[in-house]
């Protein structure tokens, strides 16, 4: 992609970095040395964590005796973390769904004709009969 360009800038080198390598240094490859760099800092961090578990850990002295073996619904810590919201959001549902009830029966009251309307009232219908409107002269 570079080798295409014809300008080459004149760039005046601070020689206070000139030692310094660029982290990203071929833009084909910049992607794959961000998730690299992340991926470290991951790494890193992960291991900082289990050092201090583990020093945390060393210190312990009390050892259970355990008769048998343990479930894993016991070794599995459960979450009991309310989420934010969702005590709005179920009342807001709740109420979203009383308004649509209501909505329905009024309609259901206004406009139910299938309710108001008795077909034996109209069985005896009119049948319709042919007419001319005009008379063709020929």
């Amino acid at each position: 992609m570079l080798t295409q360009c014809s300008f080459q800038p004149q760039v005046n080198k601070n020689k206070k970095y000139e030692n310094v390598e660029p982290l990203y240094s071929r833009e084909e490859q910049i992607m794959d040395n961000v998730k690299l760099v992340n991926k470290k800092k991951e790494i890193k961090v992960d291991q900082q964590r289990k050092a201090e578990e583990y020093n945390e850990m060393r210190e312990c002295t009390f050892k259970p005796k355990i008769k048998g073996e343990v479930g894993e619904e016991i070794l599995k810590p459960k979450l009991q973390a309310r989420v934010a919201g969702l005590d709005k959001f179920m009342q807001m549902r709740d109420k979203h769904k009383k308004l649509l009830q209501e909505k329905k029966e009024r309609e259901e009251e206004v406009f139910g004709i299938e309710k108001k309307y008795n077909a034996v009232k109209h069985e005896g219908f009119t049948t319709p009969q042919p007419f001319k409107l005009s008379q063709v002269i020929g």
